[in-house]
């Protein structure tokens, strides 16, 4: 089913590279976002793509900041020791309910993703389970870990904003991708749903959305 967009949802915006959703931006963006009038909160957000044990065994799994995810997706429901023992430990992770309940999962449990269209596997420990979020099915874990697992290469998938008040997110759209015009990577800043369908789509083609990654790596 289309689930029904909340009000939280209309103040999320994700920024991508205006080529497509397989190229990557500079981390750096994330330091000019946080500055610009009407973002309250900023987290980097890069798609790993893993495999857990099988490659049957589907389920989203995305690098962030942790100590700003949450305030990002206000909705989602998680315990906040849990969320304080995430945002501590490097190497921690947290995950939908429903993808915890998918595979018997509990808190402290060690989760092996291999990198399928990575050159490195993450080695996570569950420490968080939330709920009530746009999509239940996800997994998180450190941006930082898998920045430091590739060498420091400087890079991110997407960014992804809350703005203080609905009214002010077409302007703030705007003045994102005015200020990275003619950079060496141009943004295209759009609603969350429109992202979500164009990412959709984009998983469709795993073969572009892997040459696409192998050209960054290189």
């Amino acid at each position: 089913t289309d689930p029904t967009p909340t009000d939280e949802a209309a103040l999320r915006i994700v920024v991508r590279h205006k080529v497509s959703l397989a190229n990557m931006l500079f981390a750096k963006y994330k330091v000019r976002l946080e500055r610009l009038p009407g973002v309250q909160y900023c987290s980097r957000l890069l798609w790993f793509g893993g495999i857990y044990r099988d490659e049957r065994n589907f389920f989203p799994q995305f690098g962030c900041d942790a100590d700003s995810l949450f305030d990002v997706l206000t909705e989602a429901r998680i315990d906040p020791a849990q969320r304080a023992h995430f945002v501590k430990e490097r190497t921690a992770c947290v995950v939908g309910i429903k993808t915890l309940q998918r595979f018997g999962w509990k808190l402290g449990d060690r989760i092996t993703l291999l990198g399928a269209m990575w050159p490195c596997d993450l080695e996570l420990t569950l420490r968080g389970v939330f709920s009530d979020s746009i999509d239940d099915t996800n997994l998180f874990f450190h941006h930082d870990y898998f920045d430091e697992l590739l060498g420091g290469q400087g890079f991110t998938g997407l960014f992804w904003l809350r703005a203080g008040d609905a009214g002010s997110v077409p302007q703030l759209m705007e003045q994102i991708d005015a200020a990275f015009a003619n950079s060496d990577a141009e943004t295209l800043t759009e609603t969350e749903r429109s992202f979500q369908l164009g990412f959709v789509s984009l998983l469709g083609n795993v073969k572009v959305l892997i040459g696409a990654i192998s050209t960054v790596i290189v």
